[in-house]
This record gives structure tokens, sequence and C-alpha cells, in this order.
């Protein structure tokens, strides 16, 4: 296989042709996700319960996307992408859903357009192949029909449209098309991390389909460069690069997303390494009982099983090696799918799963090289070699077809996702788990119940299920019964909020008040600027006769949200127990500032004034009172205070 005669051609009208067949049969497998909502795994962190993307772009949120750590992960681009969908069209799922489809549509395109450029004339039907099977292969539906997998469709966009300007560069070097593919690349590392092996990928592509390298190919017509020169040239991706691993290894240990040597020895994840790169290549042939979880085992796999797969990895990265000269697709591809599955494959371990389907999608690109131009070469010395290509090529995209929109399917919601995992396997327990909490916001506590206890059975260290569990029982009136949940779950994590501030509400209810204090105390530690701790703790103060410390809680609880004046209105209460009325007026004053529609609050004042022998004023604020909620209570007091205010002259 040669390089290209050019590297930017215009599209012929065959060529669009399959450019818009490749659109049509994206569009007619993944026509499902208009009818799918969100999900209650992650895409609540990412959207529906997310206030910095629900509320669109805007200063704060921007900053947000730049510097938070949220999800283990630092990917702004990402961030901004939704709420730009936010800010156009709202939070509907269906807006959320149609541009990650976009998205897809997007990168099927650019696929094909990229390898048309690249690979030279005569292949737009293995192009179009390869594309098509990117388009509608199972493994890709987690990538597209689940909102919080933007990242991936995204960071892929970019990741070929990187290529894209990389080829147009290497064609016709120029500080435009440089300055492009940096920009393409820098905004792939910005939309996800898992990029970071780019630099290694755009050697693969220097060596084919470009041949950029001197003596590499005597065919090649692209400008040629010497090695030193083509690794220079990609020094600012490998910085670029570098520099987002070191803030990935940050981002997920601020979340403690990394699993420690004592939790996974490097013996499993070494097995589990093998085991996954064989489950990946097993899942492209053979895409069946695919799910959104696969549980990490802490059994030990095997012995034999993962022998013979490390065997048949061994075999097949020999006949890629061997493959460097004589057929550089399969060197290219085979090494793509490889290097860019490193970063996840599970070395350093993030997360719960063994394997994932969408960590499938970008080394799907290069191993559907490896499968056409490969298959191809096979079938090069036979009559009917086009016949015999096109009828594997539509079997294969049909069937493909058909079980993308089965699997679509599974995404409509949170029970048919989960119910579909526990299916597969029913010891699934993060599955029993959440199917579990999507019950119980439909509040089927029965069935909420049986799976919470499910998922706590099969894994007892699960201090999620345990907190949720006791939530469940505390909604039913029962802190007998949740109360020794949660104190399972801060024995696993001292640290859950969740656990402790409903802890602390057990406590509270059953009236321990002293107890509650230190839980309370403990949660205000942990998350300074949670607004219901500090008014919880300013009543369990108050119930234990300190005032005075439930009065900072209230004026920090103001600091937090200046513009409530309900929280005002109880501040000023507390100044006034605690003889201070000059401030207590004072906070209800800029109450009314804030609602001076509120009648309570005038009545408040009025009544303020009156204790501190201020009639006129307290008359002034009575028939503001009355005013905006006129009563019969409200005339007599009007009545009592003009009467009061008169003697007072």
């Amino acid at each position: 296989m040669t390089a290209p005669v050019e590297t930017r051609r215009r599209i012929s009208l065959p060529a669009w042709l399959i450019a818009v067949g490749l659109v049509l049969l994206t569009c007619l497998a993944y026509f499902g996700v208009t009818r799918n909502g969100f999900v209650n795994y992650d895409d609540g962190n990412y959207v529906f319960r997310n206030p910095h993307v629900l509320t669109g772009l805007s200063g704060d949120n921007l900053k947000y996307a730049w510097t938070t750590f949220d999800m283990g992960n630092w990917m702004p681009a990402t961030w901004m992408s939704l709420q730009l969908d936010a800010a156009l069209f709202g939070v509907s799922p269906l807006t959320f859903h149609l541009t990650n489809l976009l998205l897809h549509c997007a990168n099927v395109l650019l696929f094909f357009w990229w390898l048309r450029n690249t690979t030279g004339p005569g292949t737009d039907g293995r192009c179009g192949i390869a594309a098509a099977l990117f388009a509608v292969h199972p493994l890709h539906v987690e990538s597209v029909a689940w909102i919080a997998e933007r990242k991936d469709v995204l960071s892929t966009f970019w990741l070929l449209a990187a290529l894209l300007a990389y080829g147009w560069y290497a064609g016709r070097p120029a500080v435009a098309t440089y300055l492009m593919f940096l920009f393409a690349a820098a905004a792939g590392l910005l939309s996800k991390p898992m990029l970071v092996t780019l630099p290694l990928l755009l050697l693969l592509v220097d060596y084919w389909p470009l041949r950029r390298c001197a003596n590499w190919s005597a065919a090649a017509s692209v400008s040629q460069r010497s090695l030193k020169w083509v690794l220079i040239e990609k020094l600012p991706v490998f910085l670029m690069a570098g520099a987002t691993a070191v803030v990935t290894i940050m981002a997920q240990a601020h979340t403690a997303a990394v699993a420690g040597l004592n939790d996974l020895p490097i013996t499993a994840r070494l097995a589990n390494v093998i085991q996954a790169y064989a489950w990946y290549l097993l899942k492209t042939f053979l895409p069946t009982r695919l799910c959104v979880h696969y549980l990490h085992t802490t059994q030990a796999l095997p012995a034999v099983w993962v022998t013979l797969e490390a065997i048949v990895l061994l075999l097949f990265l020999g006949w890629i090696l061997a493959s460097v000269r004589k057929r550089p697709w399969v060197f290219v591809g085979g090494m793509w799918f490889f290097i860019s599955l490193l970063p996840v494959i599970g070395l350093l371990q993030v997360g719960l799963q063994a394997y994932a389907d969408r960590y499938a999608y970008v080394p799907h690109l290069g191993l559907f090289i490896l499968i056409v131009w490969q298959t191809w070469a096979w079938l090069e010395q036979m009559s009917a070699k086009r016949a015999v290509a096109g009828t594997l090529a539509a079997t294969a995209v049909v069937v493909c077809t058909w079980l993308t929109v089965i699997q679509v399917g599974y995404w409509k919601d949170t029970s048919t996702l989960f119910e579909r995992v526990i299916q597969l396997d029913p010891n699934n327990w993060l599955a029993h788990g959440n199917l579990a909490t999507e019950r119980y916001a439909q509040r089927n506590y029965k069935e909420a119940e049986l799976h919470f206890l499910k998922a706590i059975q099969l894994h007892p260290m699960n201090d999620l299920a345990l907190t949720n569990l006791a939530l469940l029982y505390i909604e039913q009136q029962r802190p007998d019964s949740a109360a020794p949940l949660l104190d399972a779950a801060l024995r696993i994590d001292p640290r859950n909020p969740r656990a402790v501030v409903n802890r602390a509400r057990v406590s509270r209810a059953e009236g321990k008040l002293e107890e509650a204090q230190k839980y309370y105390e403990q949660m205000r530690t942990l998350q300074p600027d949670h607004l219901p701790t500090r008014l919880e703790l300013a009543q369990v103060y108050g119930g234990l006769g300190d005032p005075a410390a439930a009065l900072k809680e209230l004026l920090t609880a103001t600091e937090m949200e200046p513009g409530n004046p309900d929280l005002r209105n109880q501040a000023a209460m507390l100044l006034f127990q605690l003889k201070r009325p000059d401030e207590a007026a004072q906070q209800l004053r800029v109450a009314i500032q804030s609602a001076p529609k509120e009648a309570y609050l005038h009545d408040n004042l009025s009544a303020l004034l009156e204790e501190t022998g201020d009639f006129k004023g307290a008359l002034q604020a009575a028939e503001e009172a009355l005013r905006l909620a006129p009563s019969d209570a409200a005339h007599a007091r009007v009545d009592q205070l003009r009467a009061n205010a008169a003697n007072q002259k």
C-alpha cells in the first residue's frame, strides 16, 4: 500500500454518496436515543444535578469548567460543551442525546474523509466500510447513548480533526495548517485525557499511510522529513500530553479515584490487563452480552485462562510486528489499538470496572483499518473479490446495526439499563445499588429495600448502598434501623458527608442533641459551605441552650445566601434574644430590602421596635404589613400602635 498522491483533494460525487449513506446509516442505528432519558449513573453529576451545567455559560460556570476536578478528570472542553447545550436548548435529555449523535456522525464522516485523503486513490470502498463499522459497532453505543460520555465523542471529534489537519500539513507544510493541527490536538486533550497517547499515534500515522520519514518509503510523495524533525515538530503535542497526564493524576488523586495496591495488587492488575485486551478483541468480533458495567473481580483469575489469553495476544502482537514492512496497515492499525488503550487498560486502576465498552471507541479506529485493509489484501487474488468483500461488509454492517439498535434500547432509562446488567450478571452489586436508588426515587420502597440489601450482601463495604438504605429508613420514620447502617457506612468511610449529616439527623430525631452536635460539627468541617448543616446545627445549638453558637451559624448562613430573607429573620430573632436589638432590626431591614412584599417581615420588625419602645417606627412597619396583608388582627395592631405612639408624644 502506497502513500497518497496528494493529501487533500475534493471529494467526488461517489464519495459524497458514501458520506450521505454513512450519516443515514448512523442515524438509523441510533434513532432510539431520541426516546431515551437521563440515567442516574453519572448523568446527574454531569448535567441534571450540576448547577454549573444547568445554568449554562456564565463567568462562574466557565471558571468551574477550567478549574474543577469533578468526576476525577480535568476536561474543560467537555464541561463547556455541556454548558453550551444547556444554554441553547435547556435541560431536556433529547438535546443532549442529539448533540452526542451529531458528534458521532461527524466522527464517522471525519474518519472516512481522513482515510480517503491519506490512503490514496481507489480506496473509497475500504474507507467507507471502515467508517461504517465505526458508525454502527455495538461497543460504541455507550459512548453515544450515554450523555455522561460526551467526552468520548467530543474528544474523538478533535482527534480526527487533528489527524485531518496533520495530513494537510504533511502534504503542504504551512504555519496555518500546523496551528490548526495543534489547536485540534489541544482541544482533544481538553475534552478527555485518554488522548495522552496522541503523539505516539501521530508517529504511527507518519509511518503509514503518510510515509513521512525519509527512507521509510521511496514511493511517498508527501514532504519527507528526518526522524529527528518528525519528533521535533511533535514536541508541543508531547508537552501538552505530558501536562494533561500530570493534571489528570492530580485530579484522580483529588477524588480518590485511583485504587491502591492494597485494594488491587499488581498481579491482579497484570492479569486484568491481559484479560481486558483479549476482551476488547473478542467483543470486536462478537459484540454480544454488552452492558454498562463489568465489575473488577477481587478474586484471582484462573491461571490457565489468563495464560491462554496471553498466548493469543502475543501471537497477535507478533503478527503485527512482523507485518511492519509488507503490511504496514496491520502494524499501524494493531499498534494503534494497543497504544490507545494503554491509559485505560488498568495498570493505573481508576474506578471499579475491569473494562468498558466506551474505551473501545478510539482504539477501534485502528483496529477497523487493520481488519478492512487486511481482508482486502487476503481477497486480492480472488476474481470475485469485490463481490465477496461487499457481501462480507454488508453482512457485518447489517448485523452490527441490528445489535446496536437493540443496545440503544437498553439505555432508555435507569431501570432498563440496570435490569439488563442484573440479567447478565445477577451478582453485580453496583447494578443492584443503582436500580435500588431508582426504585427509591420512584417511591417503590419495597423493591428499593430489596435491591439495597442485595447490594450490601454482595459487597458489605458498599458505603453508598448503606447510606441510601438508611435514607430510605429515615423517610419511613425508622431511625432505629437507619442508625446502624450509617454507623457501618462511617466505619468504611468516616469522611462520607451524606452518612455524616444523616447520622446527625438521626441523633437529633432521637433527641440525642449532644451526639447530633458532634456529627453536625464534623459535617461542617467536611463541607463548610453546606447550608442545611449550618441551619440544622443552629437549631441543635438552640436546643442545647447556646443561642450565641446558634447565632454564629445563622450569620454564616446569611453570608452564604445574603438575599435569603428567612435566614435574616431567624438571625434577627436570635439577636433580639441576646439583647442586641439594633443588630436585629438591621437584619430585618436588609431582609425587607430583599423581599419588600413579605408582610411577616414588616410585622416582625414592628414587634421588635415596639419592644424597644420605638412606637413610631413600629407603627410604620405595622402599617406596611397591614397594606400588604389586610386582616382584623393587623387593623387592631395598627390601632394599638397609633395609641401608643400618641402617648409617646
